[in-house]
């Protein structure tokens, strides 16, 4: 079954847009990485993370 490292390996514009996360979404990209298998998977994923203030600790 692929997960985030097939597709970073395999999508040259899906590791483009992953490298350009902050460090802090990458590292919950990749706590998910088993569940992204698609670039539109992460994009989903990283800009909900992204929105969402708890990570802030707020």
């Amino acid at each position: 079954m692929a997960d985030l490292k097939d597709l970073l390996q395999s999508d040259a514009n899906a590791r483009a847009y992953y490298e350009s996360l902050p460090q802090y979404a990458r590292e919950a990209v990749n706590k998910r990485a088993a569940e992204i298998s698609t670039a539109d998977a992460l994009r989903l994923f990283a800009d909900t993370f992204m929105q969402d203030d708890s990570y802030q600790g707020a």
